[in-house]
C-alpha cells in the first residue's frame, strides 16, 4: 500500500473512539484497489470465436459451380447454397436434383441422389468423396457420367488435385472414361472426353 493510500491514524484512539477509526480504515483500502467484480460484465467489441469444419451452415448464401451432363460432355452451373465456400458446399449443390430450367436447357444430374448430399473430407491434396451404397451397381455409363460431375466439381470448389471415392471407410475403385476400373484417385485427365464444352457456363440453377 502506498503512502498517499495508508490512512493518518492521527489521536489516540481510546480518545476518539474505536468504531470510527475502524470505519476509516475500511474506506481508506476500498479506495486503494478494485476488488472482485459481484457478476461478470460482458465485453464488447469484435471477438474471435471458433468454428466447426464439415457442414455448418454459417457463412450464408454462396454461389458454387457445379457441372451437369448434356449428352457426353459436362456443362458447367452456378447453383446457390448456405455452406461455406469449398468442398462441402460444392458437393452440396451437386447432389440436388436438376431444376425446371437446366431441364428446359437438356441437362441432367447423374450423380446418385439419397437422403443426405455427397459429403467429402480433404485429406492433402485429396479430396475423399463418400458414395451412397449401390453406386458400384449402376450402370457403368451412369457410374462415369456421375464421377465426371464430381471430379470436376470437387476440383473447381477445393485445393484438391485429384478424388477418392470411399465406401465407409474403404477406397473402392472405379471407372474412368473408358470403362477400365482404376484403383487410385482419379483427377480430371480420366475424364477429359467429358470435359465441358466451351460456352457451357450460361444456365444459372
Amino acid at each position: 500500500m502506498s503512502s498517499s493510500c495508508r490512512p493518518s491514524l492521527g489521536a489516540d484512539p481510546a480518545r476518539a473512539g474505536y468504531l470510527p477509526l475502524v470505519l476509516a480504515v475500511v474506506l481508506a483500502l476500498a479506495g486503494c484497489g478494485v476488488g472482485p467484480q459481484a457478476h461478470p460484465v460482458p465485453v464488447e467489441g469484435n471477438l474471435v470465436t471458433s468454428t466447426r469444419s464439415g457442414n455448418d451452415d454459417t457463412s450464408g448464401p454462396v454461389v458454387v459451380k457445379v457441372f451437369l451432363v448434356r449428352g457426353s460432355h459436362l456443362v458447367g452451373v452456378s447453383r446457390v447454397v448456405s455452406h461455406r465456400p469449398g468442398l462441402d458446399a460444392g458437393l452440396v449443390a451437386l447432389s440436388r436434383p436438376t431444376s425446371d430450367r437446366e431441364s428446359a436447357a437438356g441437362l441432367r444430374n447423374d450423380v446418385p441422389s439419397g437422403p443426405e448430399p455427397l459429403s467429402g473430407t480433404l485429406v492433402g491434396s485429396v479430396a475423399r468423396v463418400e458414395m451412397p451404397p449401390g453406386f458400384d451397381r449402376r450402370p457403368v455409363r451412369d457410374q462415369i457420367a456421375a464421377l465426371a460431375q464430381i471430379v470436376y466439381t470437387v476440383l473447381v470448389n477445393s485445393s484438391a488435385v485429384a478424388v477418392e471415392v470411399f465406401h465407409g471407410d474403404r477406397a473402392i475403385p472405379v471407372p474412368g472414361a473408358d470403362g477400365a476400373l482404376l484403383d487410385r484417385p482419379v483427377r480430371r485427365g480420366d475424364y477429359a472426353s467429358w470435359a465441358p464444352l466451351p460456352a457451357g457456363d450460361a444456365v444459372q440453377g
